[in-house]
């Protein structure tokens, strides 16, 4: 048996401890989390304005085009290279 910590609770790290969960070997998983609320950048803020969403993850290429072609698959077009970007970017 091991100890598995994963660090937040977004919409990836949620599905990778259900994965590791589903697992034959069976693992003690520990999530932790500064906020208050599940989702990570999935979460949105409600106010009397109306609603305003935190954010999301953008695909990115890793550099590999093995990993690449197997991680998105479904991605005919070419990339559109971002380097990063700037917070508040809509």
């Amino acid at each position: 048996m091991k100890n598995v910590l994963i660090k937040g609770r977004g919409l990836n790290r949620l599905a990778s401890s259900k994965i590791i969960s589903s697992f034959k070997r069976k693992n003690n998983i520990y999530i932790i989390e500064s906020a208050k609320k599940l989702g990570g950048l999935l979460q949105s803020i409600e106010n009397k304005e109306g609603d305003f969403d935190i954010g999301t993850h953008f695909l990115k290429k890793t550099g590999n085009k093995h990993l690449d072609d197997l991680l998105h698959p479904q991605i005919k077009k070419k990339w559109i290279n971002l380097n990063y970007l700037n917070s508040g970017s809509f």
